[in-house]
Parts: C-alpha cells; structure tokens; sequence
C-alpha cells in the first residue's frame, strides 16, 4: 500500500484530473528525494505521513466540523453525480472530507 510505486500513480493521477498539476509539481520533488532511499525508509516515510494526515483530518474536524454540519450529507447526495471510474474514484473517496469511518464515531 505504501510504495514508490504508488506514490508515482498518485502524482500521475494528480497531474491527469488537470485540476491539481500543481500539486502534483510540489508532490514530484517528494518522489525525487524518496528515489534516493532505501525502500523501508520510505515506506516508513509514506506510513508517518498517512497517520499525520489522518490526525491532521480528526483534529481539524473537531475543529472547524461545527461550522460545515451539512458537508458530509452534501458528498453523499452527490456520490454517484461525481464519481468517476478506476483509481480516480478510490482517491475521490478518500479525498472527501470526512470518510464514512469517521461518521460511525
């Protein structure tokens, strides 16, 4: 799950959307400097970078949530209008802002 490899398809499809290219411009210099390391550091690298995003995302929900109530049941209405296929749609659900493991808590 956490590999170079993936890594390199998330800036590819980054750069495909034509909405984030210069994300993905910021992301590359990442993939450069992860070149450059033994496999396990940057899986180790990828898994820390997960679990600060996943803080990052509890945290700021905790914070901001109060004020975008409505967010999460405006995803869901408009699931199926903006899925899209293959990798695109596994990101876009990741990407929503709450995912549905956090609705459960």
């Amino acid at each position: 799950m956490f590999s170079l490899n993936n890594f390199k398809q998330l800036i590819h499809w980054l750069k495909a959307s034509g909405e984030l290219t210069y994300e993905a411009e910021r992301i590359e210099t990442w993939e450069e400097f992860m070149t450059s390391l033994p496999k396990k550091k940057v899986e180790k690298l990828l898994v820390r970078a997960s679990m600060i995003g996943h803080w990052f995302e509890e945290k700021s929900n905790n914070v901001i949530g109060t004020y975008t109530p409505n967010v999460n049941a405006f995803i869901r209405k408009n699931d199926k209008k903006n899925e899209v296929a293959g990798a695109s749609t596994i990101l876009y659900k990741k990407s929503r802002r709450i995912s549905s493991e956090y609705d459960r808590c």
